[in-house]
């Protein structure tokens, strides 16, 4: 599934709410809640996208507030 928008290289909170859900990450201690707080928390202050690299950090956000590795996070990400 692609979770940018067409033609774009970075990635809004929609998308990225969405992608968590559709990976299974929602749930085992995460909510949507968390995901959007994890969302604000790696964006820049004004910007509504992320880059790759603030993606990565959100996962990684997401990985210890479900308390599994980064690694396991991106293999279910992967797995999408």
């Amino acid at each position: 599934t692609d979770y940018c928008d067409k033609g774009e290289a970075t990635m809004d909170g929609k998308y990225f709410a969405k992608m968590a859900k559709d990976c299974q990450l929602v749930g085992g201690g995460v909510t949507e809640t968390d995901v959007d707080l994890a969302f604000a928390k790696i964006k820049e202050k004004d910007a509504r996208r992320i880059t790759y690299k603030q993606f990565l950090d959100g996962l990684a956000v997401i990985a210890q507030k479900k308390g599994i590795t980064l690694d396991e996070v991106k293999a279910l990400v992967g797995q999408s």
